[in-house]
C-alpha cells in the first residue's frame, strides 16, 4: 500500500516543489486525505457494511461516523426502498376527511419497507418498527471513508495502483487554487483516467466474484 510520504513526494513531484515552500507537509496532508475520500466515491472503493438492532417505536436511527456513502439499506435481509418526505406526505393527500392522525404516514408502525434522509447523518424508517420488528438487523452497505493518513509511514486503505490518481487529484486542485488551468485540465484528465482504471478494475473482480468487497479487501492487480 502507498503511505503518505511517498504520495505526498510524487505531489511534490508534479507541482514541482520539492521542499514546503508554497505548500507545508501538512497542507498536502490535508489534500491527500481529502483526494482518498474523493477517489472512493467516484469508484465505490472502500466498501464495508454495518449492522445494527431495530428498536420498537423509534423511528430514526444515526449513521456510522465512517460511513462515506450509502448503497443500499436492508432490513432483517430486505432491501429498503429510498423515499422523499414529499413522496411520503403525498400519502396523507389520498386519506378520507374522516382519517385521523394515527393514519398518516408519519404515525404508521410495522415492518419498514422505505427509508429516507432526515439529514446527512440520519435516516428514518417507514414505516418505524413496531413489536414484531423489534430486534430485527437493520445493515447499511456503502463506501466506508478511507483511513485518515497522518504520520509518514501510514499505509493508505487505497492500492498503491492509484497512489499516482490520489495524487493528481490533489495537483488538480492545487492548479485550480492557483489559476494554472492548463495544468489543472491536464492532472484532471489523469484523475479521470485513473478513476476510469479503478472501475474497470472493481467491475471485472465483481464479475468473476460476485460478493461484494469488504472494506480490507482491496484490489490486488499488478500495475500494467
Amino acid at each position: 500500500m502507498a503511505t503518505l510520504s511517498s504520495i505526498r513526494d510524487k505531489i511534490r513531484r508534479r507541482i514541482q516543489e520539492p521542499s514546503a515552500d508554497r505548500y507545508s507537509d501538512a497542507d498536502l496532508n490535508a489534500f491527500i486525505n481529502e483526494a482518498q475520500k474523493e477517489f472512493s466515491l467516484d469508484t465505490e472503493y472502500t466498501l464495508s457494511s454495518w449492522t445494527f438492532s431495530a428498536s420498537e417505536d423509534v423511528a430514526e436511527y444515526k449513521l456510522p461516523s465512517d460511513l462515506l456513502n450509502i448503497i443500499r439499506v436492508s432490513f432483517d435481509d430486505l432491501r429498503l426502498k429510498e423515499t422523499t418526505l414529499s413522496e411520503l406526505d403525498k400519502l396523507d393527500e389520498d386519506l378520507d376527511e374522516d382519517s385521523d392522525d394515527d393514519d398518516k404516514w408519519v404515525n404508521q408502525t410495522g415492518t419498514p419497507t422505505h427509508y429516507l434522509f432526515v439529514t446527512e447523518n440520519v435516516i428514518r424508517l417507514y414505516p418505524y418498527p413496531d413489536s414484531d420488528a423489534d430486534g430485527k438487523t437493520i445493515e447499511i452497505y456503502g463506501v466506508q471513508i478511507p483511513k485518515t493518513l497522518s504520520n509518514d509511514a501510514d499505509k493508505s486503505d487505497i492500492s498503491d495502483i492509484f497512489e499516482r490518481t490520489i495524487a493528481d487529484w490533489v495537483a488538480w486542485q492545487i492548479f485550480d487554487i492557483e489559476g494554472e488551468i492548463d495544468q489543472a485540465i491536464r492532472f484532471e484528465r489523469k484523475y479521470n483516467k485513473g478513476i476510469a482504471t479503478a472501475i474497470r478494475l472493481k467491475n471485472r473482480r465483481i464479475k468473476e466474484e460476485p460478493l461484494y468487497l469488504e472494506a480490507d479487501d482491496n484490489f490486488k492487480y499488478k500495475e500494467i
